[in-house]
């Protein structure tokens, strides 16, 4: 269930061109402890999307293997 996965931080760092937790919360919207809780957690799916599109990209541009969880949930 894709709903379940958790998106790693540092591809959100790079796609941003930042380091910051401060920056990056910012850019995205989300606040600096959030992102903090990114970084120990991951991000979940809905959180990773909102993120990205904040940035103006789509999830796929920031996570390349964002639709292979989908392709092997529809395919078991």
């Amino acid at each position: 269930m894709t709903h379940l996965l958790r998106w790693p931080l540092q591809p959100l760092f790079d796609a941003t061109d930042t380091t910051g937790f401060g920056e990056l919360a910012y850019l995205t919207g989300f606040s600096r402890r959030t992102i903090h809780r990114w970084a120990h957690n991951g991000i979940s799916d809905r959180n990773a999307d909102r993120a990205a599109v904040a940035l103006g990209k789509h999830p796929s541009t920031i996570w390349p293997n964002w639709f292979e969880p989908l392709i092997q949930e529809q395919a078991a």
